[in-house]
């Protein structure tokens, strides 16, 4: 699936593949409300969720790395750290 297929998708049929096959990486939370960040194939999904209304307000999705960097600093490399100290 490309990040076209993805965006061309009906809402409901969209939120299935999020549920069945997103990978959650981090969530951020700020006073407008929370961004929450997950990978699909080779794309990134991010959905906002105001804290004013109880739903996700907007989703944005993107391919360019460049685009994660206020992500880097909320995802834990812990679990990784652990693996490859087992090794």
């Amino acid at each position: 699936m490309t990040l076209q297929d993805f965006q061309s998708m009906e809402p409901d049929i969209r939120q299935e593949v999020m549920n069945e096959q997103a990978v959650y990486l981090c969530t951020v939370a700020e006073v407008a409300g929370e961004f929450t960040l997950f990978q699909l194939e080779n794309f990134y999904v991010e959905v906002f969720c105001s804290s004013k209304y109880d739903e996700d307000s907007l989703i944005i999705c993107f391919e360019d790395t460049e685009l994660l960097e206020p992500y880097f600093k909320k995802i834990s490399l812990a679990p990784v750290y652990e693996i490859l100290k087992r090794v």
